[in-house]
Parts: structure tokens; C-alpha cells; sequence
């Protein structure tokens, strides 16, 4: 089942945002039960704000956190977006910034059930505390209620 789902995302994936999704930029697929890693290389590199507000502009789309893991560096800002289950997808895309703070890759974790992205997602926010600030963050009791 995760191999439709994954199949579903990349069909979609360049409707949603053509600019930053191109089927023949995968670098890399891990898959395991419940989920699958897909890694994109993009064209070009972007900034990080540019990533966030192509992410914004897409209503299947939801920022669960922005996050800053030290001021005195560019390196390591990242932000993830989840997909509104409404629309029938589960996913989240990951952007981190490299050492010149520029996105050259995203990762998109596509998942078989809404339990495995709740937890998933759940879990992504706790491996982010206390390791940094926080720009911006779902809080966990609004996962709960979206996914429950």
C-alpha cells in the first residue's frame, strides 16, 4: 500500500508546487511498513523564506514548525509542511538549509495511514524542543484534534 501512496505523491507533488518538484530530481527512496522517505534534489538552491511561502501559498498545506537551531549560523534552519488530510494525502515535506543557508534538497515522507502521520508528525516536533527556537509551531493539542 505505501508503494500507491508514494506513487499518488509523486503524480501530485509537481501540480502542487511545479517549482520546486520535478520527478526526475529524486534522489533518494527508503521505505519501510508504514512510510517511505523521498529525497529531492532541486534545480537550484532557494532560500529558506522563499521555500516557507511557496509552502504557504498551497491550502492543502499546513506549517507544522520553523525552526532555528542557533542564531549564529545559517546552517540547520529548517521548516516542515504537512499535507491537509481533507484532500485525501499524507505527507509532509522537510527543507533544511546547508552551510551557505541556501535549500538545495527537500524530503518528503509519505505515509499509509493517518495514525502513522499523526505519530510521525508528533514525534518531528519533540525531536525539535529544546534544541533550538521554535519560529513557529502547531501546537501538539491542534495535531490531536486534526487527526482525531
Amino acid at each position: 500500500m505505501i508503494q500507491e501512496e508514494i506513487e499518488q505523491f509523486k503524480m501530485i507533488a509537481p501540480a502542487i508546487l511545479p517549482e520546486l518538484f520535478d520527478s526526475v530530481s529524486i534522489a533518494e527512496t527508503d521505505i519501510d511498513e508504514e512510510s517511505a522517505t523521498i529525497s529531492y534534489a532541486l534545480s537550484h538552491q532557494y532560500d529558506l523564506e522563499d521555500v516557507m511561502d511557496k509552502f504557504e501559498d498551497q491550502m492543502e498545506l499546513t506549517i507544522l514548525y520553523h525552526f532555528i537551531p542557533s542564531a549564529h549560523t545559517d546552517f540547520g534552519h529548517q521548516c516542515c509542511a504537512y499535507s491537509d488530510t481533507q484532500f485525501g494525502h499524507m505527507f509532509k515535506i522537510h527543507a533544511s538549509t546547508n552551510a551557505s543557508g541556501k535549500v538545495e534538497t527537500l524530503t518528503v515522507t509519505v505515509y499509509d495511514s493517518l495514525d502513522a502521520m499523526c505519530t510521525d508528525l508528533m514525534e518531528d516536533l519533540d525531536r525539535h524542543e529544546n534544541r533550538g527556537k521554535f519560529v513557529h509551531k502547531v501546537p501538539k493539542e491542534d495535531l490531536l484534534v486534526e487527526f482525531c
